[in-house]
């Protein structure tokens, strides 16, 4: 009899073997890798939360806009060059791509608009406080939304050539390269688009907020975030090319200089990019809200920054190169045109700049639900407009529906069955050996 119990008991742990070893693995989709941190070229302390930061086309200069109400010109070294106190928060900075001219909205009511010596070379208004605002390529035009309703755009000189008001407070604007367009994220739901002379090109009607927008370099293209969830792509002329809905409020979008990409970054956790065609490459899910996201000209690198504290640097291809934990939320990021300087900023009241190469050293402490699969998070590839509604023609709110959906995680969830599966089925013969056992 004993002999007998021997043979079940072996057959028994033989079984439970083969078991074990005909579960599949559970896949790590493409372009995932570990990450390392990446130190800081330089910080520097500021007395307020960093609200806002640019970074020239060739990183040789920062410029940063903090609550505690100054303006910060820094070069890449990280010397202060100057520092400028307006009368309230500094909501938004931008600069030229060259560094000569730097543009900065407070909520006192007024952008300002320096030279990068520090010298102010004109005060505009922007009643209500200037919430967002961009320059373009050669410091010729700057573009202003107000929390007063109205889009400005001043000339150099701080000639106020036009302004447009809107239903409610403007929440971004980007202008194209040289200065012919301009597009605008508004309260009141709507994404405007207007040539340099102030005619309104097209409008489109959202479900809600417009938070963020990004032009292409050339115009020929407009992105935006919306809070209805969806991140919208357009063409110049105003046609709805794809939309793509995601889990919760878009915070921020980013669209490279060329238009061939887009990145996302949403309250869903998520960092979304997508080509033109409105195919999602592939999304990385951190652990908290996006706040901020930016893409270098050709769309090569992305850097986003997250509730988390957590500042990422991907590749077009979605490999995490490296990450740097700030302790607290970053509010703002920005990348020079090739990739090669990320600024950003923090709640922490720090500026930071650094190189956008992949540090050598040790693997990244990132929080585990924001690292690759295989530690726990969540990276998804694929899919034309995912699961979204891409509908057309634009601007004038046209019906036509089409929707297509898609195949990411489909993989994960096979393996995830086929685990569920055998394990049933190793339980039960273990039951019935079990039962065979006692008879004897």
């Amino acid at each position: 009899m004993a002999a007998l119990h021997k043979q079940f008991t072996r057959v028994l742990l033989i079984i439970t073997l083969l078991g074990v070893l005909a579960v599949p693995p559970v896949a790590t989709l493409a372009g995932q890798q570990s990450s390392t941190t990446q130190a800081p070229l330089w910080s520097y302390e500021t007395n307020g939360v960093v609200l806002s930061v640019a970074v020239s086309s060739d990183g040789n200069y920062v410029v940063a806009g903090s609550k505690d109400d100054n303006v910060y010109f820094f070069d890449r070294n990280g010397n202060l060059l100057w520092h400028y106190r307006t009368g309230d928060n500094v909501q938004s900075v931008d600069i030229s791509s060259d560094g000569d001219y730097v543009v900065a909205g407070s909520k006192d009511g007024y952008i300002y608009f320096f030279d990068k010596n520090g010298n102010l070379l004109w005060r505009g208004e922007a009643a209500g406080g200037a919430w967002s605002v961009s320059i373009d390529s050669d410091g010729d035009y700057v573009a202003v939304g107000s929390w007063d309703g109205y889009i400005y755009l001043y000339d150099k000189q701080g000639n106020l050539l036009w302004k447009y008001s809107t239903a409610s407070g403007v929440w971004s604007v980007d202008i194209s390269n040289d200065g012919s367009y301009v597009a605008a994220g508004s309260g009141d739901n709507y994404i405007y688009y207007f040539s340099k002379n102030g005619s309104l090109l097209w409008k489109y009607s959202t479900a809600r907020s417009v938070w963020s927008v990004s032009v292409s370099g050339d115009g020929n293209y407009v992105t935006a975030g919306s809070n209805d969830h969806y991140v919208y792509f357009f063409s110049k002329s105003g046609d709805l090319l794809w939309r793509y809905e995601t889990g919760f409020e878009i915070e921020s979008v980013s669209l490279s200089e060329d238009g061939n990409y887009v990145v996302a970054g949403s309250r869903d956790y998520k960092i979304y990019f997508f080509n033109k065609n409105g195919s999602l490459i592939w999304s990385y899910k951190a652990s908290d809200e996006v706040s901020a996201v930016s893409i270098s000209s050709n769309g090569s690198y992305v850097v986003a920054g997250s509730k988390d504290g957590y500042i990422y640097f991907f590749s077009k291809n979605g490999n995490l190169i490296w990450s740097y934990s700030t302790d607290e939320r970053v509010l703002d990021v920005s990348i020079s045109n090739d990739g090669s300087y990320v600024a950003a900023g923090s709640l922490n009241h720090y500026v930071y700049l650094f190189s956008g190469q992949a540090a050598g050293g040790q693997t990244a402490s990132t929080p585990s639900s924001a690292t690759s699969e295989a530690a726990g998070g969540t990276h998804e590839t694929g899919g034309t407009a995912g699961g979204g509604t891409t509908t057309g023609p634009s601007a004038g709110g046209g019906e036509g529906v089409s929707e297509t959906l898609t195949s990411s995680g489909s993989s994960k969830a096979l393996h995830e069955y086929e685990i569920v599966i055998i394990t049933l089925i190793i339980f039960g013969m273990i039951g019935i050996i079990l039962k065979m056992k006692n008879k004897f």
